[in-house]
């Protein structure tokens, strides 16, 4: 049995996990889009197979990452992922201490759960909290925004039929993901990570998903290639 606190598993799970698939997603799109600005001129030097087949597998790791980041908890092995960390929160409802509270209660403000701001205790808000982002959860939750939904059902179609496993189906018969769908959950984690890593235990990781401090230092495997483009002439 492991002897880790609640506050250690929850920053293992945010900080080892959900935030670690969202640096790699971002990193593998910044890279995959930076191959695209050159296609023309890499493509008339003759090296497009090869950064063809870079750009795709950079865009199959962004589907495994974001993939990753929304898998429902394993009852076998330990999974880094949002659904294992609203599960973490509710089971150990009782040992949260919340040292920013305000931050939780901002997210609240409009939802079913704001009017008892002041009520509760941080047990209480603990649940609510998990409670609130089981609604947005896409595919699943109640209130899931429907570009959300279809694009973790895109996402996983992709991961589980193509990537992971090379099913014999019509192409035609796919939900095919776009840049925006996963840039959309990409977008929705990055908010989850600052709301919780702040909230219970202030670890300050931006404000909201638009201020996200780690997304700066994904691009910087793309700013490499960049400059590797310039000095080729490419």
């Amino acid at each position: 049995m492991s002897s880790k606190t609640p506050e250690s598993t929850l920053k293992d799970y945010l900080l080892d996990g959900v935030a670690k698939e969202i640096f790699f997603a971002e990193e593998a799109k910044f890279v995959a889009l930076e191959i695209g600005r050159h296609a023309d001129e890499v493509n008339a030097r003759g090296f497009g197979r090869l950064f063809g087949s870079m750009q795709v597998a950079y865009s199959d790791r962004q589907t495994l990452c974001i993939t990753k980041i929304f898998d429902p908890e394993d009852r076998k092995y330990p999974t880094r992922s949002i659904p294992a960390i609203l599960n973490l929160i509710e089971r150990n409802a009782s040992s949260w201490s919340l040292p920013q509270r305000h931050k939780l209660e901002e997210i609240l403000v409009g939802t079913p759960y704001d009017s008892a701001f002041g009520k509760v205790n941080d047990s209480e808000l603990a649940v609510y909290v998990a409670a609130h982002f089981r609604d947005l959860f896409p595919g699943t939750g109640t209130l899931s925004a429907p570009q959300l939904s279809r694009a973790i059902v895109a996402l996983r179609e992709a991961r589980n039929k193509v990537i992971a496993h090379n099913e014999a189906i019509d192409h035609r018969a796919r939900t095919l993901p776009t840049w925006a769908e996963a840039d959309a959950l990409v977008e929705y984690a990055k908010g989850f990570v600052t709301v919780i890593s702040f909230g219970f235990l202030s670890l300050f990781m931006g404000n909201d998903s638009r201020t996200y401090l780690r997304t700066p230092d994904s691009s910087g495997a793309a700013f490499g290639l960049k400059k590797l483009f310039t000095d080729a002439n490419l």
